[in-house]
Order: C-alpha cells, then sequence, then structure tokens
C-alpha cells in the first residue's frame, strides 16, 4: 500500500524532520528518532519502487512473451514484498515518531501538546499492530498515514511560527 508520489514525498518529510531534530536541539533520543523514520522513509520508497515500477515491467515482460500468461505467485509475491516493507515503514516511522515526541515533551522547545498526543497515538498504534488488531489494508494503512501526517502538518505549522518555547 504505497502511493505513486512516495518516492518524491518521503525525502521532502526527513527534511522537515530534520528542521524538528535541530529545533528540538540534537540529542541522543532525538537523533534515534530521526534515523528511526529515515529507516522508515527508505522502507515505504522501497515498496513504492518495487510496485510501481519493477512489477509492472515484469508483468510486461511476462504478459509480452508469446504465450505466456501472468503468474498469480508472481503477482502475489509482489504484494508480499510491498506489505513487508510497509510493516517495517509502520514500526520505523511510528517508532521515531515516538522518540522525536518524548523528546519534544523533554526539551520544551515546542508546546508540549504536540507531543504528548502523539507519543500516546504512537504506543497505541505500535501496540495495535503488534496485537494483530491493526492491518496494513487500504483501511488501515490509510488511518496510520492520515494520522501520522495531521502530526507532521501540525509540527510543521509550528516550526513556521518560529522562536523557540522557552525550555522550563
Amino acid at each position: 500500500m504505497t502511493s505513486p508520489a512516495e518516492p518524491f514525498s518521503s525525502p521532502a518529510v526527513f527534511i522537515g524532520l530534520l528542521g524538528l531534530w535541530r529545533r528540538l536541539g540534537p540529542s541522543d533520543l532525538a537523533t534515534a528518532g530521526l534515523v528511526a523514520y529515515g529507516w522508515g522513509c527508505v522502507a515505504v520508497m522501497s515498496a513504492a519502487v518495487a510496485s510501481g515500477f519493477v512489477a509492472p515491467a515484469v508483468i510486461a515482460r511476462i504478459v509480452g512473451a508469446e504465450g505466456s500468461k501472468m503468474p498469480e505467485e508472481l503477482l502475489l509475491y509482489t504484494g508480499l514484498w510491498n506489505q513487508g516493507f510497509a510493516k517495517v515503514w509502520l514500526v520505523a516511522t511510528w517508532t521515531g515518531v515516538m522518540l522525536l515526541a518524548v523528546t519534544i515533551v523533554k526539551s520544551g522547545r515546542l508546546p508540549r501538546s504536540a507531543g504528548v498526543l502523539v507519543a500516546v497515538v504512537s504506543a497505541l498504534v505500535l501496540l495495535l499492530f503488534f496485537a494483530g488488531h491493526l492491518t496494513l489494508d487500504v483501511h488501515g494503512f490509510s488511518l496510520v498515514t492520515f494520522a501520522q501526517s495531521a502530526w507532521l502538518i501540525w509540527v510543521g505549522v509550528l516550526l513556521c511560527r518560529g522562536g523557540d518555547v522557552p525550555v522550563r
């Protein structure tokens, strides 16, 4: 479950999170969050490349060969790769978001509400995923992507406002 824009949007989001990391003041916790999120970006870009570029080229070659039919196993295999990368994306990015959220709360350089709320949401997403109650079908992937996007936009707005919140 990836968007065709994914190979292009992930680097932009990572650059934005690099700005958050700088605002928070580099720390081991913030760096771990940024690295985890970056790992997730690589996974989701890999899923998008596999589904959007590799699979169609393979399908075209197989179907293009005279008398060949598209084996269903190949489509299943591609789907399993996509799901595997999507699972790595979920765990890595939500772990990164949680670590950055804890850093927001600890540093006090952004409103603590931006950290507390997403730390709780991150823990809930990861708990539901590992318990098997959150699947990465169209609905599950859309839900977690929307939640993460909403937080990223919120933090982006806070960063654009400029000026640090005094450290307490």
